[in-house]
């Protein structure tokens, strides 16, 4: 049924590619491999190749394929409006079923962990003890892998897992701050990062609203948004995930996530036809969803002026544009102008602020050398700026931002920006 349902997507969706060359000159995966097969012209003609029977997928074409790193740049170029990174992202769905066995080991992970949230929490703090372990690198949110471990893990900065506990501790409403006027409900998607690993951008995301007068819901129950089955090629686990959020985010509020990823994927993937698409009452009920999702900045920028929060300690701050944000949203604006607010902030522009960092796309876990060749423009790029600390609305951007950062024993801080919109409030979890 996966691969029916895939390959039903790629063959009837999108027009031609004229191989114009547009896209390559904005891959980044292409800048640094100059290889066509690593390029979306390739990649397409590849997926091409598979639907006419010249060859039967194998792992190279899937290397090729999981090579994308869903940056959506080659979308925003394409002159005839060619959705390559969804057509790229849908191979996958047939490339994973033909290549790897209906019981692999990536897909019962997927679907064992993933899909079951309490499973996940008992992961982490899994993950959190055994952490204790490894040494500290940098800030004391992470921690440092030896080198011997393979090329996937060695010398990789990963956070430290320890806010389950405070997730756990939460409850379900959060009211509004009473020195201010009550401006109404909002329902909170946690997400899996922000909501099990690294709580800091979460806390600092509910004080932020709660200062500025809205009461905070975070229903129980919530799964993965399903953005990382859909990136591995697991539809089907995709499509559960994005079935059990229906039941937990229904209503007709407000849902406010502070993950780019995350919003991106409650917004458009899982409102894309391919994921409901034998099931119509979901699939308007996505659609709906899809309509009521809103990512923190465009949230609070929409419904502003902020109150004024006190002036913080002088730092120059850049900002890292997200993929799924700036691309995947159509959200820049927003953020510069919440930062704005903050007194004490002096904002630095960095060239190709929205050039990908080089984690997206599953990319740090199938081709961590890849993922390292594309992230080391982005810091060359945060770095030119003389910037104190750069920002980035995305979990998977910061783990990625903070590794490089580390492996070049930087002292450049990166914080998600609800951070600092909360230091400037008095209420921070940690210093920035």
């Amino acid at each position: 049924m996966r691969t029916r349902l895939a390959m039903k997507a790629i063959s009837n969706t999108d027009p031609s590619c004229e191989r114009c060359g547009r896209c390559l000159s904005v891959c980044p995966v292409y800048d640094v491999e100059r290889i066509e097969t690593l390029s979306p012209r390739g990649r397409l003609d590849l997926i091409s190749g598979m639907q006419t029977g010249e060859f039967t997928p194998g792992p190279r074409y899937a290397e090729a394929l999981f090579s994308c790193l869903q940056c959506l740049a080659c979308v925003e170029a394409c002159p005839k409006g060619v959705d390559a990174a969804g057509r790229i992202l849908q191979g996958r769905m047939r490339s994973t079923s033909s290549v790897q066995n209906e019981e692999s080991l990536e897909r019962l992970l997927m679907a064992a962990v993933l899909d079951h949230r309490p499973l996940v929490a008992a992961l982490a703090r899994l993950t959190s003890w055994v952490q204790g372990f490894f040494p500290k690198k940098g800030l004391p949110c992470s921690r440092h892998l030896p080198m011997f471990l393979p090329d996937i893990l060695a010398g990789r900065r990963i956070p430290e897992f320890g806010g389950i506990r405070l997730y756990q501790g939460l409850p379900e409403v959060i009211p509004a701050d009473p020195n201010t006027d009550f401006r109404g409900k909002v329902t909170f998607f946690t997400g899996c990062y922000f909501g099990l690993v690294e709580t800091g951008p979460l806390l600092a995301a509910i004080r932020v609203l709660g200062f500025n007068g809205w009461e905070v819901h975070i229903p129980a129950g919530q799964s993965c948004c399903g953005a990382v089955a859909l990136m591995a090629g697991h539809a089907d686990i995709a499509r559960r995930m994005a079935a059990r959020n229906l039941e937990v985010l229904a209503g007709d509020g407000p849902v406010v996530t502070a993950c780019a990823t995350c919003g991106r994927t409650l917004k458009r993937e899982n409102a894309e036809p391919f994921t409901f698409e034998e099931n119509e009452v979901q699939r308007q009920e996505a659609l709906a969803l899809a309509k009521r999702t809103w990512d923190i900045h465009e949230w609070l920028d929409r419904n502003g002026p902020l109150r004024q929060g006190l002036p913080i300690r002088h730092r120059r701050v850049t900002i890292h544009d997200p993929c799924h944000l700036a691309r995947g949203q159509g959200i820049r604006g927003a953020v510069r102008r919440l930062l704005e607010t903050v007194s004490g902030i002096e904002p630095v522009e960095m060239a190709d602020s929205d050039a990908c960092c080089g984690g997206g796309g599953l990319s740090g876990m199938k081709q961590p050398a890849l993922s390292l060749a594309v992230g080391a423009k982005k810091i060359a790029a945060i770095e030119a700026t003389g910037a104190d600390a750069v920002v980035a609305g995305c979990p998977g951007c910061l783990m990625q931002i903070r590794d490089l950062l580390s492996r070049r024993r930087s002292r450049i801080q990166a914080l998600h920006p609800m951070e600092l919109l909360a230091y400037s409030y008095s209420v921070p979890e940690r210093k920035p």
